[in-house]
């Protein structure tokens, strides 16, 4: 699918959400037949909104499922932090390269490249031990300051596996997080030698992709695909995932496709974020996004009594397991996660316009990341789920 619309990751997660209800509400869940279930449906238009099954009416806990008593109480406990007007994250961290002049095109075109090049390789983190999204960004902008045509289309289309291996070393003032698990003699391996980076030749892969469409289709500049839109969030959605593969994140569920576009939607935001909503990223339709399902949302909304887990799946996500996968892709496990991740974040911004309160599913996900970041930082959150994968 290249036409990206709202509606198709609120209705597709809704309808899949719908369907695990059926088989976790069934007299018998282990011999329910989802296949057989969704070829024999004819429901086809579902609402953009699930609502939650009550925990009691499951014959067997699923997974994951929502409580929604404890997404009131923490609306009721915390109703100021929403009312807070949300902004992205500030820009101007010292981890992301940004420009001093918003009328120097020059400049503008190498902060849009960057930011290409960055939610180009935002995602899977967590196989390195305390490496981070901001050792991704600052490794990123050092290279860009040291050699800004490190990024132009040419070099990314020829770029290897050694040249980002060099690239992505986070420079002296970024040290990984440290993480309580690790021994003295692990924290000195990962300093001597060159970071092991995760999916490594998947990211090349997504850069290569990267330089060649520009090329191909923009002239080299990702400058040009923005400005194709029109100041457009819709539109520019639609033009990556037409020219972009990489971003197209789609999983497979029930025999049906189901639509998330983590990485395009957080580019968008991205872009109108680095841009202070300045010039060809001053999008008139913001409010078209939906949250950006990956792994602090759900980490957080767990940790604070949302989303729930039964119970041998709860230990499964709690276990330390050397760096290697827990829930696989695609998985009805991973399903639920992010299904519910963007489910959650709309009944989250309905129930707090019944409130009084309005905000904008992209927003709650900034205050939400921002919330999940720092309890992260200081070892107050329950571990996220593994799952190796490029959309997030």
């Amino acid at each position: 699918m290249t036409w990206y619309d709202r509606s198709e990751v609120l209705a597709s997660t809704s309808k899949t959400l719908s369907l695990l209800d059926d088989k976790y509400t069934s007299p018998d869940p282990s011999a329910f037949d989802i296949a057989a279930h969704t070829m024999s449906t004819t429901v086809t238009n579902y609402p953009p909104l699930h609502v939650p099954v009550h925990p009691s009416k499951y014959t067997v806990k699923p997974p994951v499922y929502l409580d929604e008593e404890a997404l009131d109480k923490e609306l009721d406990q915390n109703i100021e932090l929403y009312m807070t007007k949300a902004l992205p994250p500030d820009w101007a961290q010292n981890y992301h390269f940004t420009i001093s002049d918003f009328d120097d095109q020059e400049q503008v075109k190498l902060l849009i490249q960057y930011v290409f090049v960055l939610d180009s390789l935002n995602f899977c983190f967590w196989p390195l031990p305390g490496y981070e999204y901001e050792h991704l960004a600052a490794s990123l902008k050092q290279t860009f300051i040291q050699n800004p045509e490190s990024f132009s289309a040419h070099n990314l289309s020829k770029l290897t596996a050694d040249q980002l291996v060099a690239y992505l070393q986070p420079p002296a003032e970024f040290p990984l997080i440290p993480l309580s698990h690790l021994s003295p003699k692990q924290i000195e391996l990962l300093q001597s030698t060159p970071l092991p980076i995760p999916l490594l030749h998947s990211r090349v892969r997504l850069l290569n992709e990267l330089g060649d469409v520009l090329t191909a289709h923009f002239d080299g500049l990702a400058y040009n695909v923005v400005q194709s839109a029109n100041n457009s969030a819709k539109a520019l959605i639609r033009i990556l995932t037409r020219f972009f593969p990489g971003f197209r994140d789609v999983g497979q569920f029930a025999n049906d496709q189901i639509y998330y576009y983590k990485r395009v939607q957080i580019l968008v935001g991205d872009l109108w974020g680095a841009m202070s909503g300045r010039g060809i990223c001053n999008f008139s339709d913001l409010s078209f996004l939906t949250c950006f399902p990956d792994y602090r949302i759900p980490q957080l909304f767990r940790s604070i009594g949302i989303l729930k887990c039964e119970e041998s799946f709860e230990k499964i996500l709690n276990v330390e397991n050397d760096g290697k996968m827990n829930v696989l892709p695609n998985s009805e496990e991973e399903t639920l996660i992010r299904c519910w991740t963007v489910q959650c974040v709309e009944l989250l911004k309905n129930k707090l316009s019944q409130r009084g309160v309005q905000i904008e599913a992209f927003q709650l996900d900034w205050l939400l990341w921002e919330r999940g970041e720092k309890l992260m930082k200081a070892g107050e959150i329950l571990p996220h789920h593994r799952t190796l994968t490029t959309f997030y």
